[in-house]
């Protein structure tokens, strides 16, 4: 079942024969916008999840296993400094990033495949690496390498700044956490949030194009990716306070020692990436079908939506 006759053709303008592709029309707002990837999550929820489960759960075991590792050294570390941990535990770390992204990609490729395509070959578990994987894993690599450098210089800035400041420290910490937020935030919407639709349609440099196109209207994008975290945030939110009660977990309060720390995060990994997972599932799906119509309507042209 699609769309709404009426918001099909207000968003894409949609030929009222009822054929199945529809192309943009005219520049839509985000309102529009978030209708449409509210309507495609929700009417195409079963054909989602029967695609993208299994790329999740695989990055939710790899992450599993990574973290898993990274606290064991962790701990070893803590215990008896040694650089073979300290090394171990970054190798885990850093496996823990570059592998569960790669599912994500997958899961997302999937995704804007289902809506620019419509294709959903009817298989129980989907995971393929072609052309379009790949060229989304690249993209978000680098893109993860520009936030490090953005948050690297936050931070060195930062203790340079305290060093040569008579700043108090509850505020020399919270500013820079707040100063790197806002960075990371304003380059999903300057960079990352086009990444999708530029992978599937267009050849050449991905991070260059998104820039150009994001330009004139990072404020519309930033309030539109804001409104499609909603759901995510909530359903996290709601799910680690769930898991709390049901595993009875203290609330961690003051500085407790990183050991300790350590120690909680261990055991509860397996019930918070669950959580995490189906946080993710639902702002991956909105966030990608968000950007792939706001990104339609931009262009006015490209090939058709499927939005069955």
């Amino acid at each position: 079942m699609g769309l709404s006759l009426n918001l099909r053709n207000v968003l894409f303008g949609e030929d009222p024969t009822g054929a199945a592709e529809i192309r943009p029309k005219q520049r839509s707002t985000v309102s529009e916008v978030v209708r449409f990837a509210y309507g495609f999550f929700f009417r195409r929820f079963w054909t989602l999840l029967r695609l993208v489960w299994f790329p999740f759960f695989l990055a939710g075991f790899l992450l599993y296993q990574c973290f898993s590792g990274y606290l064991a050294q962790l701990l070893l570390y803590l215990s008896a400094p040694n650089p073979h941990a300290a090394s171990l535990g970054l190798g885990w770390l850093a496996a823990g990033v570059l592998m569960p992204l790669f599912c994500y990609a997958v899961a997302i490729a999937a995704i804007s495949g289902l809506m620019l395509e419509g294709t959903d070959k009817g298989t129980l578990v989907h995971f393929q690496a072609q052309r379009r994987e790949w060229r989304l894993y690249a993209a978000y690599l680098r893109f993860l390498l520009i936030v490090a450098v953005a948050i690297g210089l936050i931070a060195f800035s930062s203790i340079f700044a305290l060093s040569r400041l008579d700043i108090p420290r509850p505020l020399g910490i919270w500013v820079p956490v707040v100063l790197g937020f806002a960075a990371v935030y304003w380059l999903v919407a300057r960079v990352a949030f086009f990444i999708v639709p530029l992978a599937a349609e267009k050849q050449g440099p991905i991070l260059r194009s998104a820039w150009k196109s994001s330009g004139s209207d990072i404020l519309r994008i930033s309030g539109l990716i804001f409104i499609l975290l909603v759901p995510g945030v909530v359903v996290q939110i709601l799910g680690e306070y769930v898991l709390r009660k049901l595993m009875a977990a203290p609330a961690v309060t003051g500085n407790p020692p990183l050991v300790d720390y350590a120690h909680f995060v261990g055991q509860f990994l397996l019930g918070f990436l669950v959580v995490a997972g189906l946080s993710s599932f639902i702002t991956v799906t909105l966030l990608t079908a968000g950007a792939i119509a706001y990104y339609r309507s931009q262009e006015r042209a490209g090939s058709p939506l499927h939005a069955m």
